[in-house]
């Protein structure tokens, strides 16, 4: 982990809590702090694994959002030869993912499926949230665009205006 934050870099580490209730991160984190300087998130989850796993990953998959390189793929391959013949694709999150079901249990291993999971969870909170910034940001562009042309024919109002004000003040002068 210390070498990936090394080589990567990345501004945020998310470490599931559940995993040593905290204690993996209290002993990790040092460690990588020495060589890159990033932050910690360390999310609780709760409810059945294999439910989580698929409410995150069923909208990106179904909506064909998920997109990942042939390099991804042939590492998780080649990561998974360390292991025996008849297990090793048990280990590859790829496999997790095809055999992956509602029921509790449905995979010996999902710890590789989890970790993406969690990823894109992460990744759609995040821009989610600039879309929303996007969104009030052309909603205050239309508010303003409305004020400088309420009727949006294009005429100038603030002349109106002026004019009317200018003639209302006169009126007022010649009753007065």
């Amino acid at each position: 982990m210390v070498q990936v934050a090394e080589k990567w870099k990345p501004d945020v580490i998310g470490i599931e809590k559940n995993y040593g209730n905290g204690m993996y991160a209290a002993v990790l984190m040092p460690k990588i702090l020495k060589v890159h300087k990033c932050g910690l998130e360390e999310p609780w989850h709760s409810g059945q694994k294999e439910e989580r796993i698929i409410g995150a990953l069923e909208p990106l998959l179904g909506n064909s959002k998920l997109v990942v390189s042939s390099h991804c793929i042939e590492h998780d391959w080649n990561t998974c030869q360390q292991y025996e013949a008849a297990v090793k694709a048990q280990y590859s999150w790829l496999y997790q993912l095809i055999r992956l079901t509602r029921e509790r249990g449905s995979l010996l291993h999902d710890d590789r499926l989890e970790a993406l999971a969690m990823s894109c969870l992460y990744w759609v909170k995040a821009m989610a949230q600039d879309g929303e910034k996007n969104r009030q940001k052309e909603q205050l562009r239309e508010w303003n665009k409305r004020m400088k042309d309420p009727l949006g024919d294009g005429r100038d109002y603030g002349l109106v205006k002026r004019k009317l004000c200018s003639v209302a003040s006169r009126l007022s002068i010649r009753r007065g």
